[in-house]
């Protein structure tokens, strides 16, 4: 199965069609022509309360667990598409993996620090720059209202989240894009999603 970011878009179609990378480096074409192109290239992670010093930039999963104590974190880059389309679309497809314990809502948290994929930590969002809160505060390093709540349900696949508003105040400017912050209140949920390091 393919993972895909798709944004559609006034000027056309912009999709990404990645085999288990959720976010892996990809060329796409929008304009009526089809004629222009960019590279997109996107970031993720998590980080977990039990190894508060560990960084998981490399792992090929994305974990959400435990009433909030492994978080993830994903970042696109959309700055290429220009800041005047107007954006009908915007999905992200992530590929599950595995789910145990009781289904269980994913929220999706607009992200307020300029995290670094292969720095970030538990405590840490930055070298010599920690979080508000260890393991990310509601309202200092993220925005406490979600953007998205949705259950992904126990069948194994591709899991589609429509984040289309979101996307457009990325791409418009209105809000600066560190990315999402994704995790669960129940603490007997666990999601194991592809990462981007997922070949």
């Amino acid at each position: 199965m393919k993972n895909k970011l798709i944004f559609g878009l006034f000027i056309g179609l912009f999709s990404l069609l990645n085999i288990h990378n959720v976010y892996a480096q990809t060329t796409a074409t929008f304009g009526e022509s089809g004629s222009e192109t960019y590279n997109n290239t996107n970031t993720d992670t998590y980080i977990r309360n039990s190894a508060q010093t560990t960084n998981y930039g490399s792992e090929v999963g994305l974990y959400i667990m435990s009433n909030g104590d492994w978080k993830a974190l994903v970042k696109f880059d959309v700055s290429q598409i220009p800041s005047n389309a107007t954006v009908t679309s915007a999905t992200l497809n992530l590929y599950l993996n595995a789910v145990y314990g009781s289904p269980g809502n994913v929220s999706f948290y607009r992200l307020l620090r300029n995290w670094v994929e292969n720095i970030t930590t538990w405590n840490i969002y930055d070298t010599g720059a920690s979080w508000s809160t260890a393991g990310t505060g509601s309202g200092t390093d993220y925005v406490s209202t979600a953007v998205l709540i949705q259950d992904p349900g126990v069948a194994l696949g591709v899991k589609t989240f429509d984040l289309t508003s979101q996307v457009q105040s990325w791409v418009n400017g209105s809000q600066s894009n560190y990315g999402l912050l994704l995790t669960n209140s129940i603490a007997t949920t666990y999601y194991n999603f592809s990462s981007s390091e997922m070949g």
